[in-house]
This record gives structure tokens, C-alpha cells and sequence, in this order.
């Protein structure tokens, strides 16, 4: 018996060792330099999802410090860059929490938000401005059968869900960065075989085993575009055709619906999570985010019932010196987008330093106000 002890005890030291060193290795593969959850799309694919990545990269929050942080979809998760940001606010970190989905919106924001405050420090003296990059597509309602990507993420290691539907977390957050550490080779392990097939294949091939799996049939599909978009070296110099917008336009009209007006729940959700914030000594800003004119001309409804919307919420807080709205819209010519939403590279260094400048002046109000 004590044999087998001590051969079970040799083995498990091993696979601590083995294991060990994986973890390792993906510190290596990733290293951790701020928080972006930008770098999934680019030199860090291993993370499979930037909410992947925020749930795993929590503990960075824990630092009481001064921060900017950046919410929202992949527009503005790509258009409005910390390291641009920061140079507006010297002495202030600035996050990138913008996330990716179809099916994103503000419930999942608000769901982001939560990770920041669950690994806050109790006492903190830090304050953080939480900027929102919105456009109409962040307040469609859930959809029925699908998942909120960043709460599967959460239940998967670090929360428990309550009877009344909401995230509880179950482990203290000093406890959060080693269980986060661990679990990164698994995870780099499940994303690995899609991050090397978007490496090695090219645009051509991806498009045929779309075909292959009937993918290129599904409704919204923009096959014409992501083989067009895939084969550009250099997004500034993109030029859609006419037949890529219009197919655009039709991948946005089937994610909506049709083009029909948005519903209020997710307006009043935005209103609820800025009153959460703000209650919590912290302050909130809208930037309404442009679209290409031919875009928002393709959904009229859509847009007329954001527009209207978003112009109600704003003046709900217009007294409140902790809530912030920065207006972008007015830059929506076609030369400034890579597709239906995204900015091309250069544009996203305007954007970012029109908001750093907006940040600069709205926290001297707000000092001066508080």
C-alpha cells in the first residue's frame, strides 16, 4: 500500500508540474498588458471570445485605481482605442470591456459591469467613467433559445445563479486570478483548433466550407462580404460596392426583424444600470456612435425609433453631472467604415481622441460639480 502511495504521490507531482508548466505557457502565448478585450480578434485569438477574456481577466479590476472603461459591441470595443484614449488622461487607466455577438445588448453590458464590481476592493477610493459606445443594434431585446455569452462564461467558473435570475459570485475575489490562471489552458486548449483554421485558411477556403456546412444559406449570411473583407490587407482603403452594402443592409434587416421599431425594455435596462452606477459614486457616458449614411437609410424605422429613444434617456439625465453624452453621429460618411459599423483604422484615432477630450473636460466638471 504505501508503494502505491508513493507512486500515486510521484504521478501527481508530475501532472502538477505538466500542468504547471502549461499554465505557464499561456502566459507566454498572452501575456497580460492592461486589459483589452480587442486583442482576442487579433494577436490573441487562444481566448475563443473577448468575454471569455473579461471573465478570465476579472482580477485586473481589483486594483483601486482611476479608470476609464470602455462598453459596448465590437464598433466600439475596435473604435474607441485606450491607447489613444489615455493620452487625454494622464493618471487614469483606461479598459477596453467591449464585447462581440449577434445578440449582444445592454443586459450583457450590464452583465460586464457587474465583473468590475464584483472585484473591486470594499473601501476603494478609486472612481471609475464608464463610457458606453451605443448604436441601435445594442438595444434589440433578448432573443428567445439563445445565450447571454458573457453570463455562460460567468456560470462556467466564478458565479452561481440566484432564484431571482441574477449572478452571484461563488468564490471570494482574492481567490478569482488563481482559478482564472488554471483555467487557461483548458480554454486555450477548446479555442485552439478555430483560432489555427482562421489563421491558415484562406478566404476562399473559409468560404467553401461555409458552403460545405450550409452556412452560406443561413438567413443573414454575407458571404460575398467576408470573402471580400477577408482578401483587404489594408482596411483603410476599403470601398464597398453597391451589391456588398445591400447585402449588409439585408444581414442587418434579418437580425432585426424587419425593420421595425425597438422596444423600450432595453432603454429602460440602460437607465436602470446608470442609476446603479452613478448610486455607487461612479459616472456613466453615452457616446452615440455613427453608422455610414447608407446604413441607417436601409433600417429608417429602426434608427428614427433609436434616435427618439436615446433622446429621452439622455435628457432624463441632462441635470445629472455624474452622466455624461458625447454625439458622434455626424461622422457617418461612408469613406470612414470598413463595413456597415466598424471604423477603418484612421477613424478610430479621431473618434478616440474626440472622446479623450470630451473625458478631460467632463472630469473637471465633475470635480468642480462634486
Amino acid at each position: 500500500m504505501r508503494a502505491f502511495w508513493s507512486l500515486a504521490g510521484v504521478v501527481a507531482l508530475v501532472v502538477a508540474v505538466i500542468y504547471g508548466a502549461a499554465v505557464g505557457l499561456t502566459f507566454l502565448i498572452a501575456p497580460s498588458h492592461g486589459f483589452d478585450t480587442d486583442v482576442t480578434t487579433r494577436d490573441q485569438k487562444l481566448w475563443g471570445s473577448p468575454q471569455r477574456y473579461a471573465v478570465l481577466n476579472q482580477g485586473h479590476f481589483a486594483a483601486d485605481v482611476d479608470r476609464v472603461i470602455i462598453l459596448g459591441a465590437s464598433n466600439a470595443r475596435e473604435g474607441l482605442r485606450p491607447t489613444v484614449i489615455d493620452d487625454a488622461l494622464p493618471g487614469c487607466t483606461v479598459d477596453d470591456l467591449g464585447l462581440s455577438g449577434a445578440t449582444m445588448n445592454i443586459n450583457e453590458v450590464a452583465d460586464s459591469v457587474q465583473l468590475v464590481e464584483d472585484a473591486r476592493p470594499a473601501g476603494r477610493r478609486g472612481r471609475t467613467i464608464y463610457v458606453l459606445g451605443a448604436i441601435y443594434t445594442d438595444f434589440a431585446d433578448d432573443v428567445p433559445g439563445t445565450d447571454n455569452p458573457t453570463e455562460t462564461e460567468m456560470l462556467r467558473y466564478t458565479y452561481d445563479r440566484e432564484p431571482d435570475g441574477g449572478l452571484q459570485p461563488r468564490l471570494p475575489p482574492s481567490v478569482v486570478p488563481a482559478v482564472a490562471a488554471l483555467a487557461r489552458p483548458v480554454e486555450f486548449a477548446r479555442a485552439a483548433p478555430v483560432a489555427i483554421a482562421q489563421t491558415l485558411l484562406t478566404p476562399q477556403l473559409k468560404s467553401k466550407v461555409k458552403g460545405l456546412l450550409g452556412r452560406d444559406k443561413a438567413p443573414g449570411a454575407v458571404v460575398g462580404f467576408e470573402t471580400f473583407i477577408a482578401g483587404q490587407s489594408d482596411l483603410d482603403a476599403v470601398v464597398l460596392t453597391d451589391a456588398l452594402r445591400a447585402e449588409l443592409i439585408g444581414q442587418r434587416l434579418s437580425a432585426a426583424g424587419g425593420d421595425r421599431p425597438l422596444s423600450p425594455r432595453q432603454f429602460r435596462a440602460l437607465d436602470g444600470l446608470i442609476e446603479r452606477v452613478t448610486a455607487a459614486g461612479d459616472a456613466f457616458v453615452i457616446v452615440d456612435l455613427p453608422l455610414p449614411a447608407w446604413h441607417t437609410a436601409g433600417l429608417p424605422v429602426r434608427q428614427a425609433s433609436y434616435r427618439a429613444q436615446m433622446a429621452a434617456l439622455v435628457a432624463r439625465h441632462r441635470d445629472d453631472p455624474r452622466v455624461g453624452y458625447l454625439d458622434l453621429t455626424a461622422m457617418d460618411d461612408a469613406g470612414t467604415f470598413y463595413d456597415s459599423a466598424h471604423a477603418k483604422p484612421r477613424t478610430r484615432v479621431v473618434w478616440s481622441r474626440r472622446l479623450g477630450d470630451y473625458l478631460r473636460a467632463f472630469v473637471q466638471r465633475s470635480a468642480h460639480a462634486g
